[in-house]
């Protein structure tokens, strides 16, 4: 049974490759192993699964975006290159608030999140 494309999930590093194309529509192979230290495997793996879903093509040394996977990162974008489609897009103030200290207290920072 073929994929339906909202079902494609992507991971990391075809959010790279597909983020970094829509900038700049054609790259070098080597541009995103040296700015990602991706290995060519990584690579290799993540570009054939977005040839096989249209969204790139391949030439000698570089790969390029194509029109077709173009028009549907653009509209569809918040599903493809979101984490998690149900995510806020911001960090709710409420969130960011920590425990309240009093005056003159010396602030200590949670060391389980430090570390």
């Amino acid at each position: 049974m073929k994929k339906k494309r909202r079902d494609i999930i992507f991971d990391v590093v075809d959010r790279e490759i597909l983020i970094n194309l829509i900038k700049h529509e054609k790259l070098d192979w080597y541009y995103l192993h040296e700015k990602y230290r991706l290995s060519p495997g990584q690579l290799s793996r993540s570009i054939k699964k977005l040839i096989n879903l249209k969204f790139i093509t391949l030439g000698d040394e570089f790969v390029a975006i194509t029109k077709e996977g173009l028009i549907s990162l653009i509209s569809q974008r918040n599903k493809f290159l979101r984490k998690n489609k149900d995510e806020f897009w911001t960090i709710l103030q409420e969130e960011r608030k920590g425990k309240k200290i009093k005056l003159n207290q010396f602030y200590l920072p949670n060391s389980i999140k430090v570390l």
